[in-house]
């Protein structure tokens, strides 16, 4: 099975790109600031329905905002090489 992950760069990329904060986004998307910044940090996860919204929000696929775990095992791998 194919398991994804946020990937929190894009996201981040995506914030700055729009010149906007964690706050409003979480405001925006009904969510609280905390849930939305442990995400970004990559403390948490959040909810397929969140996920959407975001990509709703930054007008974006919501697939563009994951990050499948084999491409960040192979990334982590060559990484510690």
């Amino acid at each position: 099975m194919l398991m994804r992950t946020i990937n929190t760069q894009r996201i981040k990329e995506l914030l700055e790109k729009k010149g906007t904060t964690q706050k409003h986004l979480s405001q925006k998307i009904g969510v609280k600031e905390a849930n939305i910044s442990r995400a970004i940090k990559g403390n948490g996860g959040i909810s397929m329905n969140y996920l959407f919204d975001i990509a709703n929000y930054f007008k974006v696929a919501p697939l563009s905002l994951t990050i499948d775990n084999d491409t960040k095992q192979k990334n982590n791998v060559q990484g510690n090489l």
